[in-house]
């Protein structure tokens, strides 16, 4: 959702996946239900709070959401993003399986120079093998310090 530092995903399907076995007619009725379910999604705090899975209409059920809290950083010519993700599946029988992961992204600049075609650098594996000693001390070293 545009302005929020969030990343949330729904999953939506019908009993029928195959579109091409549905009229347009019946196309359109799911986007007008799907579209009305999604407009009832609220964010509260921090949680992505959804309507009762009871008010889905026969034939649609929810097979998985996700949820994600990123954070950004930057520090001494790195970005790092840091994201805990909830994802849930729910299986036949609506019974719902948490799993949450936790990621952490280190970008380059450096190292997006020394990739990028644009400035029209050959590079060689190599070069990136080179790189990472840098990029392991700064591991090593700083991150524990950006992340608190």
């Amino acid at each position: 959702m545009p302005g929020y530092p969030y990343d949330c995903r729904l999953l939506m399907t019908t009993a029928i996946r195959d579109c091409s076995l549905r009229t347009e007619d019946e196309i359109h009725e799911d986007n007008i239900l799907i579209r009305e379910f999604c407009e009832k999604v609220r964010i509260s705090g921090k949680d992505l709070v959804l309507p009762p899975l009871s008010g889905l209409p026969n034939g649609y059920k929810m097979n998985f959401k996700r949820k994600a809290q990123r954070k950004s950083y930057s520090y001494e010519g790195y970005d790092l993003i840091t994201s805990v993700e909830t994802s849930i599946r729910y299986d036949a029988v609506d019974h719902p399986e948490e799993q949450t992961k936790i990621d952490i992204h280190i970008f380059s600049g450096d190292c997006d120079k020394l990739l990028s075609k644009d400035q029209g650098h050959d590079w060689k594996p190599s070069d990136i093998i080179n790189f990472i000693p840098k990029m392991m001390k700064f591991v090593k070293d700083d991150l524990s310090s950006v992340l608190s």
